[in-house]
């Protein structure tokens, strides 16, 4: 089998700019260096990981080479390779000042290509931090700036295509703001669009997405497709980044349609994800991991990983998964004990406040669905249908979720 074409790059990179060394002659090719130090590092993204040392040093020395040379252009996939070495590390605070960086620069440029760039990388890591409404028009405004064809040309300096991760990502936005049939109709364009690219680490960003969203709307089923062919691209391509995550998906649906060591593969998953560095989402793998503890009488275990998610969260600062910890813990202490009610009712009530602080209608459904039925347990069943009949009504698509037709079923027996 031929080797894989970002794996080439990697080597024919590496060798020219020993070459380049060697001949002590970096000052005098030192745009030559330049173009090659950016190609070195967006390879590596693919092949060594976001946060493998090399990728860094690469994106590193390129920055340091675009400002001496004033190489004002490629300054942004030096910085945005930076970026996203941090953004993959949940290092949220050191990548929000590299996108307002990003884009301080693109208002700056005449290239709309730049101010794609600086959206998308703004958009990302405010949809981290929690800040949905704020994310969702970054990504839309990166998405409303690129021209296909145009901008496809972009994968060469940013190992990606901005199209099909502004789509991807918008899904993730768009489920967590309580708009999850708008998040699978732009997960299906993102697919379509990566297929037609053939870019196979476009192709694994897509899927990636594709199966958050499918499982966060309890699709198991599609959720396992979805983390198979994500497993697959990854298998033939050498994508360590895309392998660890369509594992972690692929146990948590194996042990939704039952599969008896699915928790221990999933542990596996999870530890490979966190042993190539990355911290992105692992707050969201862990609460994964919480549920299947939940569903096999382990809750002092599930509360012990719950904790380490909450820790990673205040930590990074990725609050996008903050409201579903609460919601979780609150679940985790009544399974413990019925005399734990009052304090699974603050973490629930938590919850609450959180989704709608961040407008994550979505989780605010969940944490409402929570409360409420621990609520009619309580012989409260006014209080439980004040507080969820208009949660579910803000609701006007999406119905056939699982989420919705919880709520819709709890909201029968409220009324009857």
């Amino acid at each position: 089998m031929p080797p894989d074409t970002v794996t080439v790059q990697v080597l024919d990179a590496t060798s020219a700019i020993a070459h380049f060394n060697r001949g002590n002659v970096r000052d005098r090719l030192g745009q030559q260096e330049l173009a090659l130090q950016i190609r070195l590092g967006t390879a590596f993204l693919a092949v060594r990981g976001y946060t493998a040392p090399e990728t860094e040093q690469a994106f590193r020395r390129a920055l340091v080479l675009s400002q001496q040379l004033g190489e004002r252009q490629q300054t942004f996939p030096a910085q945005h390779g930076l970026f996203q070495y941090y953004y993959a590390q949940g290092r949220h605070a050191m990548a929000r000042a590299i996108a307002e960086q990003l884009l301080q620069l693109a208002r700056a440029s005449a290239a709309p290509a730049d101010r794609v760039v600086a959206h998308r990388a703004m958009g990302a890591v405010l949809a981290a931090q929690g800040e949905l409404r704020e994310a969702r028009w970054h990504v839309e405004q990166s998405l409303a700036l690129y021209t296909p064809g145009e901008h496809e040309a972009l994968i060469l300096h940013y190992g990606l295509d901005f199209q099909v991760f502004d789509l991807s990502l918008l899904a993730l936005v768009l489920w967590c703001l309580g708009l999850p049939d708008q998040a699978r109709q732009r997960n299906a364009e993102a697919l379509r669009v990566a297929r037609a690219l053939g870019h196979p680490f476009s192709q694994g960003q897509a899927l990636n997405f594709a199966v958050m969203v499918q499982q966060c709307s309890g699709d198991v089923p599609q959720t396992r497709v979805r983390a198979e062919a994500l497993i697959a691209v990854a298998t033939e391509h050498g994508f360590p980044l895309w392998l660890a995550a369509g594992q972690v998906f692929r146990s948590w649906a194996l042990a939704a349609q039952g599969q008896d060591d699915s928790t221990t593969q999933l542990q596996q998953a999870i530890a490979n994800y966190q042993a190539m560095g990355l911290r992105f989402a692992l707050p969201y793998g862990l609460a994964l991991l919480t549920s299947l503890y939940r569903c096999t009488g382990q809750p002092e275990v599930g509360l012990a990983t719950l904790t380490e998610a909450l820790d990673l969260v205040e930590t990074h600062g990725e609050y996008m998964w903050q409201a579903e910890l609460f919601r979780l813990k609150g679940e985790l202490l009544l399974v413990l004990a019925v005399a734990a009610s009052d304090e699974a009712e603050r973490c629930f009530q938590q919850a609450l406040a959180i989704a709608r602080v961040q407008h994550a209608r979505s989780w605010e459904l969940r944490a409402a669905t929570s409360l409420a039925r621990l609520w009619q347990q309580q012989g409260q069943r006014d209080a439980a249908r004040a507080l969820l009949v208009p949660i579910y009504a803000w609701f006007t698509e999406g119905l056939d979720t699982s989420d919705l037709q919880e709520a819709k079923a709890l909201i029968s027996t409220l009324d009857g």
